[in-house]
């Protein structure tokens, strides 16, 4: 498996522990975290943090291409440290993640 296949089978797991895949909530509008109205979308972007940073990538974390594109952004230069709060979800398949280089790794169910 190459690094893009892998990170997009980790960002496919992180996506679902996030937001179950959703973008928007019920009311329609850009889902946020209950506990932190910042932090929005897909991936659970924290706006404050990440909003410049996006913004001079020229990418929208209000919509779901945006905040997709501004994921694998993080991904490739943060690792999976921005998603550590739900890592109880997806890491039981991620081992570690390098900035190219992604392994991966089942865990023996104990």
């Amino acid at each position: 498996m190459g690094a893009r296949e892998g990170h997009a089978d980790i960002l496919s797991k992180i996506e679902r522990c996030e937001s179950s895949g959703n973008q928007f909530g019920p009311n329609g509008k850009v889902l946020r975290n209950k506990a932190n109205k910042r932090v929005v979308g897909l991936f659970q972007i924290n706006e404050r943090i990440h909003g410049p940073t996006a913004r001079r990538l020229g990418l929208n974390i209000y919509t779901a291409e945006g905040n997709r594109a501004y994921a694998r952004y993080l991904l490739r230069t943060e690792g999976t440290a921005p998603w550590l709060a739900s890592r109880g979800c997806w890491g039981s398949a991620v081992l570690r993640v390098h900035r190219h280089r992604v392994t991966l790794r089942r865990f023996a169910s104990k």
